[in-house]
């Protein structure tokens, strides 16, 4: 409470009605700083105590659910006709002005947001992953945003040819059979445009996610992300995301040797292919089309967090909706225990789950059971898992991301750091250097589960977690025996890496030319 000894109830916009009538019938009363938009008059009305009154601010100048005196000392501020009350926001708190010059100050204004953002925080001390729900928590039941998301058939030119069926891949939104071998687009998932904001506060952090633009609230564009680790059209070398076991579309290193056997790469996920040669595959498509990347990544990560409130991505799947309606548990282990020497013999540690074999999920999150071929030497039930329609979203394969590059200095360097430099612009993204990227912050200089990430970001500030403690996810990193290295970034862990896996895990090691049969990406599209 600011400069006011008498206590009032938050400020509350209700929104807009058609008229003073309209108003009345649903709020016959309001709250001390209550407020609305009438269409009749075009003006802001107040709730006085007694009565709703016209302030005479014009509707029209509350753009972006922000006050029209923004930020403004109210002694500044002229004192309004009779009967009239002024309101806006200064020092982070909420204030009116009535007729005869009394200047009441309000709660923060952070409260005034509540009921339009949700969230978790967490206690950085405190090794349990789990978080606590924040903002308005029937939106952690109606989950806005992320049930904004949605799979789409996208073409060429970033156009959405057809939506799918929510609960059925195999049908059109609107009716019809779908086709997800490439004949009508790539396989997207939309993640929409909102707002996000990250809050530091002693050992507290938060992240909050909104529909509008709240105060403090920077904007994440709407984004397609491809539903299927990528694979690449061989004879044209696009980057694909598809369900179709042509010999184009071999995956992993296209190796044909196996076409026959079990240890097929028909249908599978391309890997082997540098971070360079990624970007260059994706960007054939045409323009707005991307390979995976670091804002994509961090997006669904959030967004998972925030869903099950939690850090650790590997709790086991449960189904069903807690008490109050909010979802719990995790996306489980996916396709991370396997033996990794079983693999290397069976398939070179090249993909084995092929593109489309959680389909029956569809859009939703979970997993499916999957018994591994007699090739690979052992019997072994895995788990394909699934968020909102991503497939493996971690596991399987490393997903190689662009927009970001880390500076590793030896520890004879001049500057003997680990540096973590963002590009938000696509046109910036390369391989060479950090010119228009920004410092983000320094990460660890050893290998070790994540227990704290660098603030506002989703990679690792220092390490000393464990596998069901803190982030629950590993980093994997080197240092250059002389000088500088420019390193790429992988995330999500690759098949037998176990509990080192999950959306926290990322591996700084390698430079961007390297390629190995454990290394893929995705595809992505980003609207201009």
């Amino acid at each position: 409470m600011i400069g006011n000894d008498t206590p009032v109830q938050i400020i509350h916009d209700l929104g807009r009605f058609a008229d003073l009538a309209a108003l009345q019938a649903q709020y016959p009363a309001g709250r001390p700083g209550d407020f609305t938009r009438l269409t009749s008059t075009e003006t802001i009305w107040s709730w006085t105590g007694a009565a709703w009154v016209d302030t005479l601010v014009d509707a029209a100048t509350y753009v972006d659910d922000k006050i029209t005196f923004k930020n403004t000392d109210p002694a500044t501020v002229i004192s309004p006709p009779s009967n009239k009350i002024l309101f806006g926001t200064y020092n982070n708190s909420f204030w009116s002005k009535d007729s005869d010059g009394v200047i009441k100050y309000f709660v923060d204004s952070a409260d005034f947001y509540i009921d339009q953002y949700y969230g978790v925080q967490w206690d950085v001390t405190i090794s349990s992953p789990d978080c606590t729900r924040i903002g308005d928590l029937d939106l952690h039941a109606s989950l806005p945003i992320h049930n904004k998301m949605y799979a789409c058939l996208l073409n060429n030119d970033g156009e959405e040819n057809y939506t799918l069926k929510s609960n059925d891949w195999t049908k059109k939104l609107t009716g019809g059979d779908s086709d997800l071998s490439g004949a009508d687009g790539q396989v997207m998932v939309c993640i929409p445009l909102h707002y996000i904001k990250f809050e530091s506060e002693y050992d507290i952090r938060r992240v909050k996610i909104s529909e509008y633009p709240l105060d403090g609230f920077a904007l994440v564009p709407k984004q397609y992300v491809s539903a299927y680790e990528a694979g690449v059209e061989r004879s044209t070398l696009k980057l694909t995301s598809i369900v179709n076991t042509d010999a184009d579309y071999r995956g992993g290193d296209n190796n044909a040797a196996n076409d026959a056997n079990d240890a097929t790469l028909l249908g599978m996920p391309a890997s082997s292919i540098s971070r360079t040669n990624f970007r260059t595959y994706a960007r054939a498509r045409g323009t707005g089309w991307e390979m995976y990347n670091y804002q994509a990544h961090k997006s669904l990560m959030y967004l998972f967090t925030i869903e099950y409130a939690t850090l650790n991505s590997q709790k086991a799947v449960v189904s069903a909706l807690d008490g109050n309606g909010y979802k719990q548990g995790g996306l489980g282990d996916g396709v991370t225990n396997l033996d990794g020497g079983l693999l290397s013999a069976w398939k070179a540690y090249n993909p084995f789950i092929a593109c489309g074999a959680s389909n029956s999920l569809a859009s939703g999150s979970g997993e499916v059971s999957y018994e591994m071929p007699a090739g690979y030497g052992a019997v072994l039930t895995t788990n394909i898992n699934r968020y909102r329609g991503v497939e493996m979203p971690f596991g399987h394969i490393w997903k190689n991301c662009d927009g970001i590059n880390v500076r590793i200095g030896a520890d004879t360097d001049a500057d003997p750091t680990s540096k973590v430099y963002l590009a938000a612009d696509a046109a910036d993204w390369n391989d060479g250097n950090f010119t228009n990227y920004e410092l983000a912050g320094e990460i660890p200089r050893a290998n070790g589960y994540v227990k704290e990430m660098i603030y506002n970001e989703m990679m690792p500030l220092s390490t000393g977690g464990g596998s069901t403690t803190y982030w629950c996810d590993y980093l994997y990193t080197s240092l250059p025996g002389s000088g500088e290295s420019l390193r790429t970034v992988l995330f999500g862990g690759p098949a037998a890496d176990g509990t080192t896996a999950g959306f926290g895990c990322s591996y700084s090691h390698y430079v961007p030319s390297n390629s190995f049969a454990t290394i893929g990406s995705r595809l992505c599209f980003i609207p201009a």
